[in-house]
């Protein structure tokens, strides 16, 4: 089962585990624990990292 990285938006108990989470946190989730979380804006898919532009030489 793949898993996808999520930040979360507004503190939320680890579906897994029931610890607390507090927003800003990331955490790993399949699509099928995610579902609910992504449909109530608890959690949003994580951004990647922009890129700088910069070339290497």
């Amino acid at each position: 089962m793949e898993r996808k990285t999520y930040t979360v938006q507004l503190g939320i108990e680890h579906p897994r585990t029931g610890h607390w989470l507090d927003a800003g946190a990331d955490l790993e989730l399949a699509d099928a624990e995610a579902t609910m979380l992504l449909a109530s804006g608890h959690v949003v898919p994580k951004a990647e990292p922009a890129a700088t532009g910069k070339k290497a030489k």
